[in-house]
């Protein structure tokens, strides 16, 4: 099977998710699956933020973070992206 990055991590997947972040069953994600719209829109945050971390400046293991979740209120757009690497993307739903 070929291998593709995970749309989360970017780790190669057999996939559209490493084993770390395949959806679990009853989970959103797991339900109805990465639609063609969030994937382009990750697409254009990761060229909007240079394929880097807004925070630290990583290139790799980049995640793109919902500011505000949707959960939340948060809108399915551009404006509301933004480019984190996984320790800071973990930083950012740890409390404060």
């Amino acid at each position: 099977m070929t291998s593709r990055p995970c749309i989360v991590c970017g780790t190669l997947a057999a996939g559209s998710y490493c084993d770390r972040h395949a959806p679990k069953p009853g989970s959103r994600a797991w339900r109805g699956g990465s639609t063609r719209q969030w994937r382009q829109l990750r697409a254009q945050a990761l060229q909007r933020d240079g394929d880097r971390c807004v925070k630290c400046g990583a290139r790799d293991q980049l995640a793109v973070h919902h500011v505000v979740p949707l959960a939340e209120g948060g809108a399915l757009g551009l404006d509301g992206l933004t480019t984190l690497c996984e320790p800071c993307h973990h930083a950012a739903h740890r409390p404060a």
